[in-house]
């Protein structure tokens, strides 16, 4: 059986309503039906789109060590502020430095074999091959130590920039692998919130467009945001696109991680019509049936409805005339049905 649609419930939560509130006339059948005729007007007021996601620093840089091992110092904790150049942690360099100074034995003899195979072929004691051999080993030495040394240095994490520290996620003495994250820097002021959206929201927004964002942390507090960036694809696991939302002038410290919802209004906005809900006769499939007024007879007319609210639908306004639609009463008639206007 295949699963009742949001549209759907609402159009039987209508016409439950409908005849609860219009009984038919069993007293004379050939009376008259009564309905109300409400005049829409094309609008281009904005939908407001919603969602919901974390605060985020505007730019943030997930710090690690290049070799693995063990931490043998964090020298700084969250919500501290750092300066670019500063060390932020260290591994055990037992092991590295043992690297390094193996690394480092293994030039030195190949360079003093090196010479003495020279001096060697040069009193045609030794073959060319031999000596080359040894600058080819001497080479391969070398590029080992580079490494070793290379790995040495960034067996600590220095600060790229300055900024403050978000997060920690291991601890001393914890043993970590080459790559894993030990910190988040937030490298710039300020804050945002991401969301992800589907396909036929993100489509109704551009950049610039202005937002409201209200926060758990803060209840009744309200801060100004503007949409400053959206995902020119989609989320491979989630299918939603990620827009990100600056957050503007608010008084209160906004942590990352907190959670925060957002009302964005569209800048651009195609005519609409707004239809109430209880205008709705039948759903079928992405479309409903509703009735219209043509010389005191219901016309029934079909609807493509673009956005769905909480006591109306919306559709496109393909001109500026007005649209009549037939709303209470409207489950009592049929097609071709007369019927009497009971507005007031």
């Amino acid at each position: 059986m295949k699963k009742l649609t949001v549209l759907t419930v609402m159009i039987a939560l209508v016409l439950v309503s409908c005849k609860q509130n219009y009984t038919s006339n069993e007293e004379s059948s050939t009376s008259v039906k009564r309905a109300k005729i409400v005049q829409l007007e094309p609008t281009a007021e904005a939908i407001p789109v919603y969602a919901a996601g974390k605060i985020q620093s505007l730019e943030s840089i997930k710090l690690s060590f290049k070799t693995g091992g063990i931490i043998k110092k964090l020298h700084v904790s969250p919500g501290e502020y750092v300066r670019q150049g500063q060390l932020l942690a260290s591994l055990d360099l037992a092991e590295i430095n043992a690297q390094v100074a193996q690394a480092k034995s293994n030039v030195e003899k190949l360079e003093r074999d090196l010479n003495r195979f020279r001096k060697l072929y040069a009193d045609s004691a030794a073959t060319l091959q031999s000596v080359q051999d040894i600058e080819t080993g001497l080479e391969v030495a070398q590029a080992g130590l580079q490494i070793a040394q290379f790995n040495q240095k960034y067996s600590q994490i220095i600060a790229p920039n300055s900024g403050k520290i978000q997060s920690k996620m291991s601890e001393e003495n914890e043993l970590v692998s080459s790559g894993q994250p030990i910190y988040t820097l937030g490298t710039t002021e300020g804050v945002s919130l991401n969301v992800g959206l589907a396909d036929r929201d993100v489509v109704k927004l551009r950049l610039g467009d202005e937002a409201v964002i209200t926060f758990d942390a803060f209840p009744g507090e309200k801060a100004e945001a503007k949409v400053t960036e959206i995902a020119g694809e989609g989320h491979p696991v989630t299918g939603t696109f990620q827009v990100e939302l600056t957050i503007l002038n608010f008084p209160y410290e906004l942590k990352p991680g907190f959670f925060a919802r957002a009302t964005i209004k569209p800048g651009e906005q195609k005519p609409y019509f707004k239809v109430p809900m209880h205008a709705i006769v039948e759903g079928l499939d992405q479309q409903v049936a509703v009735f219209i007024p043509a010389e005191n007879k219901a016309k029934r007319v079909i609807l493509l409805p673009k956005h769905i609210g909480e006591d109306f639908f919306t559709v496109e306004a393909e001109s500026a005339n007005e649209l009549a639609v037939i709303t209470d009463g409207a489950s009592y008639l049929s097609e071709g049905d007369y019927f009497e206007t009971i507005n007031e």
